[in-house]
């Protein structure tokens, strides 16, 4: 068996309804990733990646998390590597003004989340397996 996990970074987390302030830092984050992995969309080209080795066509599982209101650990995580990675996303030019003080990021997105009531869905994780012929 040949098997891969890889997270779709091509494709955004988002929340619905729409939280401007979250969709500002996810941004950032996919525009970061972008930049310092050339593969980051690999997760959306398995079947390709899997026939190119010789290998049949895989099984695909897609799945992502989704959580909401009081306390998301899915935004609070969120909050918390935009926090992380702000020095570079800042130095790099990719920190959204808009997203403001990340010290705060994570009260601030908990607040909209109450507020409107939204779920929080992430990132897919893709897994993918074959057997050798």
């Amino acid at each position: 068996v040949v098997a891969f996990h890889e997270p779709a970074l091509n494709l955004l987390s988002e929340t619905f309804p729409p939280i401007e302030l979250f969709t500002r830092v996810a941004e950032s984050l996919r525009t970061a990733v972008r930049l310092a992995l050339p593969n980051h969309d690999v997760a959306s080209r398995l079947i390709a990646c899997f026939e190119d080795a010789g290998l049949s066509a895989p099984s695909i599982i897609w799945e992502s998390l989704v959580d909401g209101p009081p306390s998301s650990p899915i935004m609070r995580w969120a909050a918390k590597t935009y926090q992380a990675l702000f020095p570079q996303l800042a130095g790099a030019g990719l920190a959204s003004p808009e997203v403001g003080d990340p010290e705060t990021l994570a009260d601030r997105l908990a607040a909209e989340m109450v507020a409107l009531r939204a779920q929080v869905v992430t990132t897919p994780q893709v897994c993918a397996w074959a057997t050798r012929s």
